[in-house]
């Protein structure tokens, strides 16, 4: 059972700091429609849509992962072919724009985690901005 009385001010600190990102994305975890994108393997990953399908949240969760495997690549699909994304990893903030059939054919690189079990989170956004423009 969590006593949040014992524990540690970072503690505290990253769970605060895990409330205020839930708060901020909580409309559309709650109110977004729901897709899954993965469930077999080694992980499982799913997105939250907003209705009008220009912003989502898009998890993955390592599961056992193979040892020793190469980077591996999450395919998004249903995402509109004419459409431009940008994608920004909340882990570490880096953001790229990339099409949507990209994202259908190629998908997102998966990081090497020096881990059993790892979690990412991408935020996708349509925008009218094409990078080579």
């Amino acid at each position: 059972e969590l006593d949040l009385r014992q524990l540690a001010p970072e503690e505290l600190e990253a769970i605060r700091g895990q409330i205020a990102w839930y708060k901020a994305h909580r409309q559309l975890i709650q109110l977004g429609e729901y897709r899954p994108v993965l469930s077999e393997g080694h992980g499982r990953a799913w997105m939250f849509w907003d209705t009008m399908r220009h912003e989502g949240l898009l998890f993955w969760f390592s599961i056992h992962p193979a040892p020793n495997r190469l980077t591996g690549r999450l395919i998004v699909p249903d995402l509109g072919t004419d459409e431009w994304y940008q994608v920004t990893d909340q882990d570490t903030g880096r953001q790229w724009t990339v099409h949507g059939s990209e994202l259908g054919h190629v998908g997102i690189p998966l990081p090497r985690e020096p881990v059993e079990y790892w979690t990412r989170v991408w935020r996708v956004r349509v925008t009218d901005r094409n990078p080579t423009t």
